[in-house]
């Protein structure tokens, strides 16, 4: 997609959301309180009606979840694909992922605070990964019976030639 596409569509999508919708008017974003993906998205519409991902089994596919967060009761299983001998996350970026899915935090909720995640830590120190750790980590999450696989995934390596090859 062409830059000026995405932000075509970005406009066009937020002239239909409220006025105090905090992705209409960028100065309105909040960092506490309600934030602002589950606010944009009217998540307390789901919560109220006591939609909360109670019995959803999540995988992260990203750089692990913080063994000591604050805002997670409910791991159940952390793993490492990675060549490193470390289950924690020091980058942060899973840590935050897996929040925005299934943190309990009153302050910063996630979208299904009831959520159990599965962590996958698929990305090393240096945000360096493999496709081969992504497919023994798949099969892994495909043994577990999972229900949402989530990948945050991008970067400098799109084109990694297996699976391009796989797509062909």
């Amino acid at each position: 997609w062409e830059t000026e596409s995405v932000q075509k569509l970005h406009e066009e999508a937020v002239q239909h959301f409220p006025s105090n919708n905090p992705l209409k008017n960028p100065s309105s974003r909040q960092l506490l309180g309600n934030t602002i993906a589950s606010h944009a998205l009217n998540a307390k519409t789901l919560w109220d009606r006591g939609i909360l991902g109670k019995g959803v089994r999540v995988a992260v596919f990203d750089t692990g979840v913080r063994a000591d967060h604050p805002h997670f009761e409910d791991i159940e299983e952390r793993t490492n694909w990675t060549h490193e001998d470390i289950l924690d996350d020091v980058l942060g970026h899973g840590s935050f992922v897996a929040g925005v899915i299934a943190s309990k935090s009153q302050e910063c909720p996630g979208f299904a605070p009831k959520a159990t995640i599965l962590t996958f830590r698929v990305f090393s120190q240096a945000q360096l990964s493999f496709t081969s750790w992504f497919l023994d980590a798949f099969n892994h999450a495909i043994r577990k019976k999972v229900d949402v696989l989530n990948l945050s995934i991008g970067g400098p390596d799109w084109n990694d030639q297996p699976i391009c090859y796989q797509n062909s």
